[in-house]
């Protein structure tokens, strides 16, 4: 994972100089696109999902949509609004980990 507004230097791999000379440094600024779905903070990501009052107060599982695929999440009984149920492993990768990632918090509504 790489945060938004960081910038990439390759080294030389840029173009080739003047005259036949070593190639400059190649810059690559980056910038995150939104997610109507998700949001970030850090290595961490966010969703919301919508649950009525019965699987609140009686728990239920769900499956939710996360960006290695579908997921169930497990609604416990008793949840309240704002709850949040945090799946580690499926957020971001870390830059410069070997594969560690953030995790997934889901931030739970209550229809009522």
């Amino acid at each position: 994972g790489i945060s938004d507004d960081s910038r990439l230097r390759l080294a030389s791999q840029g173009e080739v100089g003047e005259g036949g000379g070593a190639a400059g440094d190649l810059y690559i600024d980056v910038s995150i696109a939104t997610d109507r779905q998700f949001t970030r903070e850090g290595d961490d990501l966010h969703c919301w999902i919508r649950i009525p009052m019965s699987w609140a107060v009686l728990g239920h599982d769900i499956t939710i949509d996360t960006f290695d695929g579908q997921q169930s999440v497990s609604i416990p009984a008793g949840c309240q609004p704002d709850d949040t149920i945090s799946l580690k492993g499926l957020g971001v990768g870390k830059l410069r980990s070997q594969g560690e990632r953030g995790e997934l918090v889901a931030h739970v509504t209550v229809e009522i």
